[in-house]
């Protein structure tokens, strides 16, 4: 709607107001303005919450993936230490059972021995160290020892412990000491881990 400015004589211009002819018209036209610009409003806000929201959505998954991967990375280094912690409890255990076994039945050392002497091939002179404890019990039980191989000399050796024995040839040597019996168990298990 323009409003027409009206000359007089002496040029002046005097302002008429509108005259509002239809006031049930126009207040339509005003709701609808109204509710167009609500709708355009909200529209645009909706549009705006849902890009705040898709961001704030990618950086907590985003987050979200890196808990995960260290939680993965946590169970595999966890159960890695745990794994070595585990056999070498085992290991242990089974060590102070087996020492505690051959303190209150010495001839264990000499049947681990027997063994070891299956193991060799047979060339030259046997020597079969062992710790002066356990002279005695090897001494009584050379006539098995005998039977495997006959060329037998046992030697004290006051550096070895009193639950082993080293058994060498001139080109072999083979020792049924526990300790190095439960560290090449270990480097077996460690391997098959």
């Amino acid at each position: 709607m323009l409003y027409k400015l009206r000359g007089d004589a002496e040029g002046l211009s005097r302002f008429d107001p509108p005259v509002f002819e239809n006031p049930p018209v126009i207040s339509s036209r005003l709701e609808e303005i109204e509710r167009e610009a609500y709708e355009r409003g909200f529209a645009s806000g909706e549009r705006a919450g849902k890009e705040m929201a898709e961001k704030e959505m990618k950086i907590i998954l985003s987050r979200l993936e890196d808990l995960i991967a260290q939680f993965i990375s946590f169970k595999e280094e966890f159960k890695e230490r745990m794994k070595h912690g585990i056999i070498e409890l085992a290991l242990s255990i089974a060590r102070k059972i087996m020492v505690r076994e051959i303190s209150v039945n010495p001839e264990v050392v000499l049947q681990m021995t027997e063994e070891g002497l299956k193991r060799i091939e047979r060339q030259g002179q046997v020597v079969i160290r062992v710790n002066p404890l356990l002279v005695e019990v090897f001494e009584k039980g050379s006539p098995g020892l005998l039977k495997i191989y006959p060329d037998i000399v046992i030697e004290p050796d006051p550096s070895l412990p009193p639950y082993g024995s080293r058994i060498m040839t001139p080109f072999q040597e083979v020792i049924t000491d526990i300790d190095e019996q439960l560290k090449t168990l270990l480097k077996e298990i460690s391997e098959r881990i």
